[in-house]
């Protein structure tokens, strides 16, 4: 998949130690992935994920994204399908890893290109998001690729001495075609 200079590719286990560099500390593995993985992250725990994406149909879609001309991988981001329902996707483990590469519109497109391949490839019938309350710049962010709040939930994670509340954002298929996949 490839849309203005940045290109979706699958993510693979040689791509584990770049992911893994890109987390800096417990605080922030936890507000990427929330309770799916502990610190530090290794490798270990990306392949036990990593199967779901390399089993016959996947359940689950890694993506890494290169942004073009230079060929650098700036970022992450999965798809994965629901267990109970497999026509519904949710939006995972979004991350523009490099610090200096945050800010640029990467974090929108690589949304706007992985919403387009759930919807138009995978004919998936919605999808949804999980996000804390306090990451105001990634709710903007799915908010402009037409994501709504459908729940608030309080006390959502526990990370030392803090509560973190989140939100569940939601797009509905009818809804991307109506509004967004001419864009």
């Amino acid at each position: 998949m490839r849309k203005l200079g940045l290109e979706l590719v699958k993510f693979e286990k040689s791509d584990f130690p770049r992911l893994i560099s890109w987390i800096p500390d417990a605080r922030f593995l936890l507000q990427w992935t929330g309770p799916g993985y502990s610190f530090p992250l290794d490798e270990k725990q990306l392949a036990d994920n990593q199967w779901e994406a390399d089993s016959h149909p996947p359940r689950r879609y890694l993506f890494k994204a290169i942004a073009a001309p230079e060929g650098e991988v700036v970022g992450h981001i999965e798809l994965v399908l629901h267990r109970d329902d497999p026509e519904k996707g949710r939006l995972a483990r979004v991350l523009i890893g490099p610090t200096a590469q945050r800010g640029r519109g990467y974090g929108s497109e690589m949304v706007r290109q992985i919403v387009t391949f759930g919807f138009g490839e995978l004919k998936l019938k919605a999808i949804d998001l999980a996000v804390f309350a306090f990451n105001q710049r990634a709710i903007a962010c799915y908010k402009k690729n037409g994501f709504h709040l459908v729940e608030t939930m309080q006390d959502a994670c526990q990370f030392e001495e803090e509560t973190w509340s989140g939100y569940r954002m939601e797009m509905t298929r009818e809804k991307w075609v109506r509004e967004l996949s001419g864009k």
